[in-house]
């Protein structure tokens, strides 16, 4: 996750291909996007794409949770309720 987030190594070192692919993950958005945010790299245009894309993996995870919960609600078993 260190790797993939860009705490390690900064995305900006990988070549291109790699660094939009790591950036378009979720996990850009823990360490490296909020960085290049408050060193004023990101202007008011990448900021709201990277809010955007925080919150198309907003809805991705929820889907999948629901998704999941559905498939496992039907074994699950409660015993002396």
């Amino acid at each position: 996750m260190a790797f993939m987030s860009g705490s390690l190594i900064p995305l900006a070192f990988f070549p291109k291909v790699v660094a939009d692919i790591l950036s378009f993950l979720p996990f850009s958005s823990l360490i490296y996007t909020p960085v290049m945010i408050i060193v004023g790299k990101y202007d008011a245009s990448q900021m709201i794409q990277a809010l955007a894309l925080q919150f198309f993996w907003l809805l991705v995870m929820v889907g999948l949770s629901q998704l999941i919960w559905k498939r496992v609600q039907s074994f699950i078993t409660i015993q002396g309720g």
